[in-house]
């Protein structure tokens, strides 16, 4: 499958409730260490339905997060029988810390043209008068 299908079919799996179990998740993780998720977990079921692989593979979801609020994950999908080693783990968590930096940057920017923009509106209004 490619991207733009795996986009759309997470879009429609998260309708189906794998959103609200992310976000629960997500609002009971307060440290930085990676997690496991059984197989039995929604989050690893979606993903091994998005990748076509077998049962016996994992997740372990790395946190995304700055200023000590988890607001994504990171999920590595293993094949069967394979670990992370520490060295691993920690050049993913470094990946995921700058991931969650970028995502904040871009949140933050976006925010700050959203308010120039109603700035502009504002001042157009102010001027037709």
């Amino acid at each position: 499958m490619h991207f733009k299908g795996w986009c759309r079919r997470l879009r429609h799996q998260s309708a189906g409730g794998h959103a609200e179990h992310l976000k629960k998740l997500l609002v009971q993780w307060h440290d930085s260490s990676p997690r496991t998720f059984p197989a039995e977990d929604p989050l690893v079921q979606l993903a091994q339905e998005l990748t076509n692989t077998s049962d016996e593979a994992v997740v372990v979801g790395f946190p995304l997060h700055t200023a000590g609020k988890t607001f994504g994950l990171l999920g590595i999908l293993l094949l069967p029988n394979h670990e992370l080693d520490r060295e691993e783990k920690d050049i993913i968590q470094q990946f995921a810390d700058v991931a969650a930096l970028c995502l904040q940057n871009s949140q933050l920017f976006e925010a700050q043209a959203r308010q120039a923009r109603e700035l502009r509106h504002e001042d157009e209004l102010r001027r037709s008068f």
